[in-house]
């Protein structure tokens, strides 16, 4: 357990959380931090990235929340400013990611301990989108930990992250059964997720036959 880890990086992300979600606006929060700090908890997720939707008032949300850090004392770098997308270091430790997303979302945001929270399936098409596009060990093993913890239908999320890019169903099984096991040591895991090529096989059968996820087993 990384808990040297956890107690540095916790306390940070908690003060933006309560800053960002201190006032009413579109934000909320997904990525690997929303699904492991609020659904289920493997790995230390060092990034917050918070998502908007096609949000006309992105740049005065925007601003809001400078205001508030500045109010709060707590010290950030604007590192980008693009269209749609900001990027800030808080602390010089925390990376903070600000999206004004305008492809499809799956759902809507959960409220858990008073902070908008993706959900889940919104959560796994974006990973299997990632999938498609980069080589991070995060995505894969971020797509086991759902897979292994929640039921839910390979036939559905696909179609889910069709709406959001071009997913095919051969590439992306290539892409999971060609994935370097070993790369999985470099995550700063919370507790053990075993993920065995065993695994790896069922999980590319049932995204082939559009089946029902069966590395969920109920408890």
């Amino acid at each position: 357990m990384n808990g040297e880890n956890i107690n540095n990086i916790y306390p940070l992300q908690d003060k933006i959380l309560n800053v960002v979600f201190g006032f009413d606006n579109s934000f909320y929060l997904t990525g690997g931090t929303a699904l492991h700090r609020f659904h289920i908890s493997y790995r230390i997720s060092d990034d917050l990235d918070f998502f908007t939707s096609t949000n006309q008032l992105f740049y005065e949300e925007i601003k809001q929340i400078c205001n508030s850090l500045d109010d709060n004392h707590i010290f950030y770098e604007k590192k980008v400013e693009v269209k749609d997308f900001f990027r800030f270091l808080v602390e010089g430790a925390l990376q903070l990611d600000f999206v004004n997303d305008r492809v499809y979302r799956e759902g809507i945001s959960l409220c858990i301990n008073n902070f908008k929270i993706d959900n889940i399936e919104n959560i796994l098409t974006n990973k299997i989108c990632a999938l498609i596009n980069r080589d991070e060990e995060k995505d894969f093993f971020d797509l086991f930990a759902i897979a292994k913890n929640y039921p839910f239908f390979w036939e559905k999320m696909l179609n889910i992250a069709n709406k959001k890019s071009i997913v095919e169903k051969e590439s992306l099984i290539l892409r999971i059964k060609t994935f370097p096991l070993i790369w999985l040591d470099k995550i700063k895991k919370i507790k053990d997720l075993e993920i065995t090529k065993k695994d790896v096989e069922k999980l590319c059968e049932n995204i082939f036959e559009g089946k029902d996820n069966e590395l969920f087993k109920k408890t």
